[in-house]
């Protein structure tokens, strides 16, 4: 992570770890980043609704509280103009560290 002390990437790394550890079913990571999205400002929309989509908007949706789709709209944002996506999944492989993990690597510790 360029840029960032090794501090920061210690407090990064120990966060996604709790958020693993809370996250133990796919419902609780939807439930957990449900939360954490609306803090952040982002909408919930319902699936079977018309979405009403602006620009600058932050948007989630949620399906069966086991699957999310998350999206912001950028504030030049031409509709037909196409859009870019990043992917996750939380169902498989199970977010979980295995008790007996560690593994280093090069001066690297890897869960």
């Amino acid at each position: 992570m360029a840029g960032h002390t090794s501090t920061e990437i210690k407090e990064a790394a120990s966060k996604f770890v709790s958020f693993l550890n809370r996250a133990v079913t796919p419902f609780h990571a939807v439930d957990i980043l449900s939360v954490r999205l609306k803090a952040e400002g982002f909408v919930q929309l319902k699936e079977n609704e018309h979405w009403n989509i602006e620009c600058n908007g932050k948007y989630f949706v949620t399906r069966n509280d086991s699957a999310l789709f998350a999206f912001a709209v950028g504030g030049k944002y031409v509709p037909g103009h196409g859009f870019t996506m990043t992917a996750a999944h939380t169902d498989s492989p199970s977010l979980r560290v295995k008790p007996i993990s560690k593994i280093s690597n090069e001066n690297c510790a890897q869960v």
